[in-house]
């Protein structure tokens, strides 16, 4: 909703700046009649002011290259098999941080590889001349090696009680294809499948044994899940009833969605006075009105209508009949306020990849959409844990 605020800073907020550091590398003096307005003062023990400083920050992208000698001698250091290998083929080699900072810089800017390789030349001013092929390989080495820290970034998703599920379509070389997200509050994971329900690569296997609480989007594959419980994202019911009050003046669908959000309302007021659960009797009541509301606006709707076609049925009449039907799942946030409303958390996760989609269009192969998934899933992380990715991914490149 507008907050009818306007742009910038706002009243009584607190001011966010960049503060004086001691680690400079340049000093310049200079002796001036009045120092600028934000310069800090430099003071001695007596309190007197010395000098002011203000500081500039630069940044400068340019090639470090650390040249190693290798003297044979009988009595030297026996290199060990990483080494050797690591130079079976090329003398020149990229350190970890190097291909950390590539695989960033493509992820994190949603930088194509084409892009990054001229930004990176120009940057550095023609030190770092790196090909797009060399790129895709650096991404391509990252999904190999990350694969241990891709399951323990599953197992701690899948000890939690609530996890969140979706999905957004992805092309590759032309075909359509699956991105997949599980997600709460340890971490996402990231899956590319070729189908929507795939039972093979998707998500649907992996919450084969899951026995918490799945929040989705009310796609039917994820019924078959039986060790769960279901809750059903309202957010989507939201727009269905918006649409039916809007577009066929419904009002019952303005009953139900004042329903719903009282319902939401009384949860929030209810965990603001330190409750962690609703009284059986209220969610009793509440359940009757929205049974209720569901009921009579399918009679009279039937009645109005006699003989019409499923096909042919207003949109909100398909929504009250799966309301009706998932009672259960569509109310579970009210009986366990542990489970949220919407599936916001698995939904902002597709955006990363929607927005992957506007800039590079499609992956050229599995094989790199998979990459892209699993690189995805370590940055989304580290995102939720307030973590540095960068650091992660210096971390997988030295395994």
């Amino acid at each position: 909703m507008p907050t009818n605020r306007k742009r910038g800073g706002q009243k009584n907020h607190k001011l966010h700046k960049s503060h004086i550091t001691a680690d400079v590398d340049d000093i310049i003096c200079k002796r001036v009649v009045q120092a600028p307005r934000s310069a800090q003062a430099v003071k001695d023990e007596d309190n007197h002011i010395l000098y002011y400083v203000t500081h500039e920050v630069d940044l400068i992208m340019e090639s470090k290259i650390i040249e190693i000698r290798y003297y044979i001698s009988e009595d030297g250091e026996v290199l060990d098999d990483r080494t050797m290998k690591k130079y079976a083929i090329n003398p020149l080699t990229y350190t970890h941080h190097f291909k950390a900072s590539v695989v960033y810089l493509n992820q994190r800017g949603t930088i194509p590889f084409q892009r990054l390789s001229e930004m990176m030349n120009d940057i550095s001013r023609g030190t770092i001349q790196l090909q797009p092929s060399t790129i895709s390989k650096r991404c391509q080495e990252c999904h190999e090696k990350s694969r241990g820290t891709l399951e323990g970034i599953l197992d701690d998703i899948l000890y939690g009680y609530v996890v969140h599920v979706d999905e957004t379509g992805a092309r590759i070389s032309g075909d359509n294809h699956w991105m997949h997200v599980i997600t709460n509050e340890m971490g996402a994971y990231f899956i590319c499948a070729e189908d929507r329900g795939d039972k093979s690569d998707g998500t649907i296997t992996l919450l084969d044994m899951y026995t918490g609480v799945v929040v989705h989007d009310h796609f039917k594959t994820y019924q078959n899940l039986l060790m769960c419980k279901h809750a059903e994202c309202n957010a989507h019911i939201d727009r269905y009833l918006k649409s039916g009050i809007d577009f066929e003046r419904s009002e019952d669908c303005q009953q139900l969605f004042d329903l719903m959000h009282e319902m939401l309302h009384r949860k929030h007021t209810l965990i603001d006075e330190g409750k962690t659960f609703m009284e059986t009797k209220e969610i009793r009541d509440y359940g009757k009105r929205y049974e209720d509301i569901l009921k009579e606006g399918l009679e009279k709707y039937n009645e109005a209508n006699p003989g019409i076609s499923k096909k042919a049925e207003a949109e909100y009449i398909k929504t009250f009949r799966r309301m009706l039907e998932y009672k259960e799942d569509h109310l579970r946030f009210m009986k366990d306020f542990t489970i949220p409303y919407t599936n916001n958390k698995a939904e902002k996760m597709c955006r990363v990849v929607k927005v992957h989609k506007n800039i590079s269009h499609q992956f050229v192969t599995m094989r790199g959409g998979k990459a892209y998934a699993s690189i995805t899933s370590i940055f989304q992380t580290a995102n939720i844990r307030k973590e540095n990715a960068l650091e992660k991914l210096e971390e997988i490149f030295s395994n």
